[in-house]
């Protein structure tokens, strides 16, 4: 289980440490499951890159 705090940047979030697609919830602030988020990360990784992009849609 890890922990995301909520961002108010257009939904934005930073996870760290993301492998082999872990289910992903939003939550409110009693730790309520609001929805998942189905997200697909990329098959090849930048090695160049700080960090990988991806979009989510909360179901």
């Amino acid at each position: 289980r890890q922990r995301v705090d909520y961002s108010v940047d257009s939904g934005r979030v930073f996870i760290t440490d993301v492998g082999d697609n872990p289910a992903l919830y939003a939550a409110d602030d009693d730790m309520n499951r609001l929805c998942r988020i189905h997200y697909t990360l990329q098959k090849t990784q930048d090695k160049e890159a700080f960090y990988e992009t991806a979009k989510g849609v909360c179901q």
